[in-house]
């Protein structure tokens, strides 16, 4: 997968991008908003960190990462290179994480795989924090960028803390890793953005296309600009507040005739191998020439640009001087993969290399310029014998036209031929001057993949008139040739001399690559619904619709709707699947675990034609109803009609409808079973039943139970008993509706009491068994079986303990001997609405966002009218605030538990993380919450582990976090293992808190010398609106007191130093009609000979008049305005060029 592509404009055979292209990616969309609000955030330039790790070519690794340390640290206020060699292995994870705190710019070289680095994984970004900063990482290693594969490194450090992310979507040269990385650090040196340093290594790697002889050495060339993707903001790291102020100014250089040339002595650098390491010190223009297999020796490369009109024809070497020979250097050899071994037949060629004096080629850009890359080679080395050669001054004489002949476009009718078709490319060309014009106009289809030409058409002795233009057609029969992508060459001479005018460039593909999903699907018990736990088979079908063979990979997710977070994930790598084949791809998923909700069944298809739509299976959990009954009482006497109506109900109380099969049955004391009617109306209630227990049935508790199958819903079954007596007697629950929570109470009381029409004596005992909660007044004749209380003046009173789970049907029966009979019912509705089986500032906030809510309304939650008095209001949310953070025995608690890093959400960590402190001393702890979305409440648990850290005093919230309304609520802090569990909850007025706060101030004083731990524990996080907020990730404080130091101390010195630096004797050279020197910049200063027009003003968001920045934002404005415009090639172009100094 390459972004180059959008970059590519002119599409030329070099893949020189001239766009600046940063792609925003990750699992969620809370990461795009992220990387969004990281893009606004400040750039800062105080540190940063390289890490060359070890293996297999550790010398080269280092090598490069000490030279991008030393060009950064003309940016950066500190630049560190930690050499991983340099410490044991049993720290090097602990290299990283040590040393990231504030850092700006992070720098890896070495291997790496999808998910991590060397001693480095995914699972460790979580761990790895930058304090305030979202750095730029750059990873300059295999496959780090690989963002099409799940749990890939790029994403999680994207997801978590950085603001861009460079990496390789696939395994990458060695050398050319080298060249890349210090030709993107040594244009980053300058203060200009990221995404420009990019761009311009980029096409600095681009001059050396086509220059020697190998194609694949051409090959390695264009995959290593072709594999690495800039993720994120490339705006970041520029030292401009604006784009606008060091705008481009269209400035060209003037043609020059003769150049002479100063190169650098120079230097050599030997490794702990004993491999020398040749370079000029000259960060801008020294490189290295990098060709596969051969010595890697220095070059050293100028670039300029002429105006549209103006092309170099030729470049030729007239002298060089200025000669040093030096024997007996051993220097590293390229190679194009570093996860192979290079072979003993893969040595250098044999003689002296390179084998020409330079190269250089002509770089066409979208606006008619030229832009010129003049490549010396200096320095002359021969492996065999390892003697060197090098050169220090070199003139030149240079051809050029002037010319007022520009090829417009070139244009395919296909950018994809389907098969049997011809190719039909039209060309035109126009003439701009006074004078009539004889031309020849030459086009080449090449094979990019092999670099074969596969067809060469030229129409010869064309007239293009007086400002004038013309348009010819071409056609390309491409019947045997591979199916694959070629590149069109346009190249249009004068027919006098064949000096080359002009040249265009287009690219298309032979076959059409194609598929389609024709079906996804969920196979569930019930079709569209899925129960907790359930077994169950996904499975998509794809069908290729092009005209080839395709292969690629199917992917299907399963996301939370409302969330987006992936709750599994399955790829499948098709081989070739022939036009017209279908293929079905299948397999078991089982839903342990999920929560009920919506969830969407995701299915694609990536292949060699791009990726399909989306295609989306929405599916639910099943939804759990409720049997509510009315109109029925707790007891009767025999022989009474017993009327019930009742509906189905949602959790919420709301009425569910009439249910696809039903059921009801009456079980006796006894255990017989009758099946009373059980009738089904239309409208609400909707469902009604009565019966007569009639004398010759046995008296005491009845249960009445009713089940209901519904489509989507799990079984319904409702229990509600009731007593049938011959001698029946009321008892009342004062209050009828209270709290589950264990504790509360409800006062029941009876009437008088008669038997044969006499109150019951005094001490008469009523025998009580509790269907739901516990009896706790004491038991009067403990001896007895079941719960005893005594009578007082003919009355009966008790006090009935809540259960800890909701019981909205709760019952407790009771009898008086075989005399008479009773039973009492009451609600206890529960509070842990998020069933972690604790009472948290999430439940607080479930019922705090509804306050005001009255019964009758579509907004009405029965659950949360925790008093039963048909309003939700501050009474109900004092029943949660007031049993804050009440635990439930059987929950889970542990105090030094952190959730399980998620891609998304919220991201809390102390500030600072990681401090040094001196004995005595003390230590002020911030705790920070990034990524709030409204925040309606928090809450969270502060441990300290380990002795050299005492708490100073209890934890202190930010109390002024209002989020609109009143004063906060606030919680605790109270004691929590030996640390403190503290939070707040905001009034439901007003709007939120989002983005970045402090929730608290935490103080420690230093007790004695070591290490404690701070421990940030199950934090909980609930919005506005009382829906909960993910937790992506908490971070872990590390404090020190004392001398130990938070970085490994290595076991020697970080980076080696030169061995010799050469010195060359200089022989002097005429006075030269231009020189270049090593600090100079090729025509830089001189008067211009062509300044385009001026660039429009790209700054168009927000409306009407900008903000003063050009950025991603007035990028998305643009790339909508200009949908569909035959200019909008030229549009981006000039674009990019008012963003080219970032």
């Amino acid at each position: 997968m390459s972004d180059n592509t959008y970059a590519n404009l002119d599409n030329d055979d070099k893949f020189t991008p001239e766009l600046i292209v940063g792609r925003i990616t990750g699992d969620h969309p809370d990461t795009y908003s992220a990387l969004f609000e990281r893009a606004l955030t400040p750039n800062f330039f105080e540190k940063s960190v390289a890490v060359s790790g070890t293996g297999d070519g550790e010398g080269e690794f280092s090598s490069n990462a000490k030279e991008c340390t030393t060009l950064l640290d003309s940016l950066y206020g500190d630049a560190f290179h930690y050499r991983l060699k340099n410490f044991d292995p049993s720290v090097h994870r602990d290299v990283y994480l040590d040393n990231a705190d504030n850092v700006d710019f992070f720098y890896y070289r070495d291997h790496g795989y999808v998910g991590g680095w060397d001693s480095f994984g995914r699972s460790n970004v979580s761990s790895m924090s930058f304090g305030s900063k979202y750095p730029i990482v750059y990873s300059n290693a295999c496959l780090t960028g690989q963002i099409q594969t799940d749990n890939n490194l790029a994403e999680e450090f994207l997801a978590r803390s950085a603001a861009v992310f460079i990496g390789a979507t696939e395994v990458s040269p060695r050398s050319a890793n080298n060249s890349m990385g210090k030709k993107i650090a040594a244009n980053h040196k300058g203060g200009v953005s990221i995404g420009s340093a990019f761009r311009n290594a980029k096409r600095s790697l681009a001059g050396d296309i086509h220059w020697y002889t190998t194609c694949w050495q051409d090959q390695v060339i264009k995959r290593e600009i072709l594999m690495y993707n800039i993720y994120g903001d490339p705006f970041r790291g520029s030292t401009s507040d604006s784009p606008k102020a060091e705008a481009a100014k269209g400035v060209f250089d003037p043609p020059i005739e003769n150049l002479n040339i100063t190169i650098p002595l120079y230097v050599v650098e030997t490794d702990e191998e004993g491999v020398d390491f040749v370079g000029i010190p000259d960060e801008e223009r020294g490189g290295h020439l990098d060709v596969v297999k051969e010595p890697l020796v220095p070059d050293y490369r100028l670039t300029w640009t002429h105006a549209p009109g103006t092309r170099v024809t030729d470049i030729r070497m007239t002298s060089r001087s200025g000669v040093t020979h030096e024997s007996g250097l051993n220097l590293p050899v390229s190679w194009w993969n570093q996860k192979v071994e290079i072979g003993p037949d893969d040595g250098p060629s044999p003689g002296t290399f390179p084998t020409d004096d330079f190269h250089w080629t002509g770089i066409e850009r979208p606006d008619g310029a030229q832009e010129v890359l003049l490549t010396i080679h200096p320095f002359f080395y021969n492996a065999t014998t390892q003697d060197a050669t090098f050169y220090q001054n070199y003139s030149f004489e240079i051809d050029f036209v002037t010319t007022t002949v520009s090829i417009d476009s070139v244009t395919p009718t296909f950018q994809v031929v389907p098969l049997g078709s011809d190719q039909e490319i039209d060309v035109r060309v126009s003439n701009t001057g006074g004078d009539s014009v004889q031309i020849n106009l030459s086009l080449e289809i090449e094979n990019i993949g092999t670099n074969e030409i596969v067809s060469t058409q030229t129409q010869n002795g064309l007239n293009i008139p007086p400002n004038g233009a013309l348009v010819r057609h071409f056609s390309w029969d491409p019947t045997g040739a591979a199916n694959t992508h070629y590149q069109i060459s346009a190249r249009v001479r004068r027919s006098s001399d064949g000096a080359e005018l002009d040249a265009g460039f287009s690219h298309f593909r032979v076959g059409v690559a194609d598929n389609m999903v024709h079906a996804l699907a969920l196979d569930s018990s019930t079709p569209g619904c899925i129960s907790i736990g359930e077994q169950s088979q996904v499975r998509m079908e794809i069908e290729n619709i092009g005209d080839i063979p395709s292969q690629g990979t199917m992917t299907l997710q399963i996301r939370n709707a409302l969330e987006g977070q992936i709750i599994a994930e399955w790829e499948y790598k098709f081989p070739a699947l022939l036009p017209g084949a279908t293929l079905t791809y299948a397999t078991s998923w089982n839903s342990a675990g999920i929560v009920q909700g919506d969830y969407n069944l995701i299915g694609w298809v990536e292949h060699e034609g791009g990726v399909t739509p989306h295609s989306v299976f929405p599916f639910q959990t099943k939804k759990e109803l409720r049997w509510g009954w009315d109109s029925l009482a707790p007891v009767y006497r025999r022989g009474q009609k017993i009327v019930g109506v009742a509906d189905l109900l949602r959790p919420d109380g709301i009425v569910g409808g009439i249910s696809g099969t039903v059921s009801l049955r009456l079980v006796s004391p006894d255990q017989s079973v009758v099946h009373p009617e059980l009738k089904v109306h239309a409208n609400s209630p909707h469902y009604s039943t009565s019966f007569v227990v009639s004398a010759l049935e046995p008296s005491g508790l009845y249960t009445l139970i009713t089940e209901a199958t519904t489509p989507c819903h799990e079984k319904t079954t409702g229990v509600r008993p009731l007593v049938v007596t011959e001698n029946p007697f009321v008892m009342t629950a004062t209050p009828s509706v209270a709290v589950a929570d264990g504790i509360s109470t409800v006062q029941v009381e009876s009437e008088t009491v008669r038997i044969l029409g006499n109150p019951i004596p005094d001490g008469a005992l009523m025998t009580l068994e509790p269907l739901a909660g516990s009896i706790v007044t004491p038991d009067a004749s403990p001896e007895l079986a079941g719960n005893q209380v005594a009578s007082v003046s003919g009355r009966f009173q008790f006090e009935w303990r809540a259960p800890d789970l909701p019981a909205l049907d709760a019952f407790v029966h009771g009898m008086v001997g075989m005399e008479a009979e009773s039973g009492v019912s009451a609600v206890f509705k529960g509070i842990d609405f998020n069933g972690n089986r604790r009472v948290d500032v999430a439940d607080i906030g479930f019922v705090r966002a509804s306050e005001g809510d009255l019964t009758g309304t579509e907004t009405f939650d029965t659950r949360k009218d925790l008093n039963g008095d048909e309003a939700i209001d501050a009474t109900d949310t004092g029943e949660v605030l007031n049993r804050w953070p009440l635990a439930f025995p059987d929950a889970v608690l542990c105090a030094t538990c952190t959730p399980t890093p998620k891609s998304h959400g919220v991201k809390v960590r102390p500030v600072p993380e990681r401090a040094l402190i001196p004995p005595g001393g003390s230590l002020i702890v911030e705790v920070v919450a990034e990524g709030l979305d409204s925040m309606g409440g928090y809450e969270f648990g502060t441990v300290l582990t380990g002795n050299a850290l005492a708490w100073m005093g209890p934890p202190e919230q930010n109390l002024s976090l209002k989020g609109g309304g009143n004063s906060p609520d606030p919680l605790g802090p109270v004691g929590y293992a030996g640390g403190y569990r503290l939070g707040a909850s905001f009034p439901s007025e007003g709007v939120g808190v989002s983005g970045m706060v402090t929730l608290a101030t935490l103080t420690f004083s230093a007790a004695q010398a070591g290490e404690s731990r701070l421990i940030l524990s199950e934090p909980v996080f609930v919005r506005k609106n009382g829906t909960e907020q993910a937790v992506m990730q908490t971070v872990e404080g590390i404090y020190i007191v004392g001398q130990p130091s938070p970085t490994p101390s290595p076991s020697f010195t970080i980076t080696p130093t030169p061995t010799h630096t050469l010195a060359p004797t200089l022989t002097h050279t005429p006075e030269p009609t231009t020189t270049f020197s090593p600090t100079e910049i090729p025509s830089r200063t001189p008067t211009p000979s062509v300044t385009p027009t001026a660039t429009q003003d790209f700054d168009v968001w927000p409306p009407p008049e900008g903000d003063g920045q050009v950025d991603s934002r007035d990028l998305l404005e643009w790339l909508q305005g200009i949908q569909g415009d035959q200019a909008e090639g030229r549009t981006l172009f000039d674009f990019a060029r008012s963003w080219d100094s970032r």
